[in-house]
């Protein structure tokens, strides 16, 4: 034997909403933890890519600044002699055409 009164449509449709709420908030909250961890896995293989990237770069960028005050410390080792040698050439050539011309 029944008692009490009957379920009214609108109780029956809040209960039937309340369960389509519920497990629609567990599968947005399912799929939310599966974005937020394949967004980490995205976020960490990028940084890892730009560290990686800079630290190429950083090597790269010292080695060829090494490269080139190697050649500027050597060409100012070199330089002043081969300065003292052109202006002796120069001298010594400007004689010899003055000589030759007073000569002719």
């Amino acid at each position: 034997m029944k008692t009490g009164k009957p379920p009214r449509l609108s109780e029956k449709l809040n209960a039937d909403f309340d369960m389509i709420w519920q497990e629609h908030a567990a599968l947005m909250n399912s799929q939310l933890e599966s974005f937020r961890s394949d967004f980490s896995g995205i976020a960490t293989g990028a940084l890892n890519t730009i560290e990686t990237d800079i630290r190429y770069f950083l090597n790269d960028s010292r080695s060829e600044l090494q490269r080139r005050s190697k050649k500027t410390r050597r060409w100012l080792t070199i330089s002043p002699w081969v300065i003292a040698v052109l202006i002796m050439a120069w001298i010594i050539s400007t004689v010899t055409v003055s000589r030759l011309w007073r000569g002719l």
